[in-house]
C-alpha cells in the first residue's frame, strides 16, 4: 500500500550469490542469471584488504564445499538474511572473483542493477571493518538461586526462589533518530547502493532503521519510532518522476539540480580503487541518462557540456598517478567539487 514502492517481485539473481539456507554452512552458488528469487545485498565497509574473498584459485572450492569461516560482518549478514526468511545474499567480496579483471569489470558495471533488483539492502553503519560485526551479542538470561530467609504472611511480600540476570543490561534508550557519523557514509560505492536500493535495513548502534520509498521507521532498544517520513525524496523523484515528458523544462532543471547535489556528495567520498571513480556511479548515471535522454561523457552530459565544464575543486585535490578520465572531467581529480 506504499504509493512509491516497487512491488516486491522476484528478479533474476546476480551471477553468484550466497545460499543462506543453513547459516552455519553458507555456500556460494552460480546462477548463470537463470534463477528468479528474492535476495539481500550487503552494503558495508571493507576496512582494508579483505582476507576472505573469492579468487580464481578458490572459487571452485567455495562452489563445491561451501564457504570457510567468514568475517563477522558477513557472517552476521548471512544470519540476518536467513532470519528474514530470504535464501540468498549478495556480497561483493565473495560474489565477484576479485583477481579476475574480466569478472570484476563485468560485475562492477552491473552493480547498479544488483542493488536496484535486491529485495532488501543490509546497510552496516556501525563498524569500520569487515570483521567488526553488527548483530548485538545478546546472551540468554541466567536464572540464579535467590532465597529469602523466611516466608511472610504479609500479602504485600513476595517470596523469591530465584532472580533472572541479563548479561548485557540495557542502560538507557536512545530516542534521537538523527543519524550520526558512520564509516559507510564516506564510502563512494555506498551512494549508489543507498540511492538505488528499494528497501534498506540500516544497522547503526543502538538502533535499526528500515527505509523504503515511502517512509522510514527506527527500532531503538525495543522502542518503535515511526515518523512517516519519505526516506529519500531525491530518490523518489529520480526513480519515480512526475507524470511529465522528459522535455518538460522545469522537470529537467530539477533533475539537473539533483545530479549536481549527487556529484557534490559523491566526490567527497573515499574510494578504495581510484580507477573505479566513474564505475562506482555508473548505475545512478544510467538512471539519469534515461531521464535526460542525453549522452553521458566521462561524467558530464552532452546537452549541457559547456555548463558542466565549469566545475572546480573545493579544498585540497590532486590528480591520480594513472589516467582515469580526461582532464576536463571532474572524474580526473581526487577531491570534492
Amino acid at each position: 500500500d506504499h504509493e512509491h514502492c516497487l512491488k516486491a517481485e522476484e528478479t533474476y539473481l546476480p551471477t553468484r550469490v550466497i545460499d543462506c539456507s543453513d547459516p552455519s554452512k553458507p555456500r556460494l552458488v552460480e546462477t548463470h542469471r537463470q534463477i528468479k528469487a528474492h535476495y539481500c545485498a550487503l552494503s558495508y565497509v571493507w576496512g582494508g584488504e579483505q582476507n576472505q574473498k573469492t579468487t580464481t584459485t578458490n572459487v571452485s572450492t567455495y562452489l563445491r564445499e561451501g564457504l570457510p569461516t567468514l568475517p563477522q560482518t558477513i557472517a552476521d549478514a548471512v544470519l540476518a538474511t536467513h532470519k528474514l526468511g530470504i535464501r540468498y545474499l549478495w556480497v561483493d567480496a565473495l560474489c565477484i572473483i576479485q583477481d579476475s579483471n574480466e569478472d570484476k569489470g563485468k560485475e562492477l558495471a552491473d552493480m547498479g542493477r544488483i542493488y536496484l533488483d535486491a529485495y532488501l539492502a543490509l546497510s552496516i553503519l556501525s563498524t569500520f571493518r569487515a570483521n567488526g560485526g553488527f548483530l548485538p551479542d545478546e546472551r540468554a538470561p541466567v536464572a540464579l538461586p535467590f532465597y529469602t530467609s523466611t516466608k511472610s504472611d504479609n500479602p504485600e511480600c513476595m517470596w523469591l526462589k530465584y532472580c533472572v540476570v541479563y548479561p548485557n543490561p540495557r542502560k538507557g534508550f536512545k530516542t534521537d533518530t538523527t543519524p550520526i557519523y558512520a564509516p559507510l557514509d564516506e564510502r563512494a560505492w555506498c551512494l549508489q547502493e543507498s540511492t538505488l536500493s528499494p528497501r534498506r535495513l540500516i544497522f547503526q548502534i543502538p538502533y535499526v532503521e528500515y527505509e523504503c520509498r515511502s517512509f522510514s521507521e527506527s527500532l531503538t532498544k525495543g522502542a518503535l519510532q515511526s515518523e512517516g517520513k519519505i526516506a529519500h525524496p531525491m530518490n523518489d523523484y529520480i526513480l519515480f518522476p512526475k507524470q511529465a515528458s522528459n522535455d518538460d523544462i522545469s522537470n529537467i532543471d530539477e533533475l539537473r539540480d539533483h545530479w549536481g547535489s549527487i556529484l557534490a556528495g559523491y566526490t567527497g567520498c573515499k574510494i578504495t580503487v581510484p580507477a573505479d571513480k566513474l564505475v562506482a556511479l555508473a548505475g545512478v548515471a544510467e538512471i539519469f541518462q534515461s531521464r535526460f535522454n542525453d549522452d553521458y561523457i566521462a561524467g558530464l552530459w552532452r546537452k549541457t557540456l559547456l555548463d558542466d565544464l565549469l566545475w572546480r575543486v573545493f579544498g585540497p585535490g590532486c590528480r591520480p598517478a594513472e589516467y582515469r578520465a580526461p582532464t576536463w572531467s571532474w572524474a580526473s581529480v581526487d577531491g570534492s567539487i
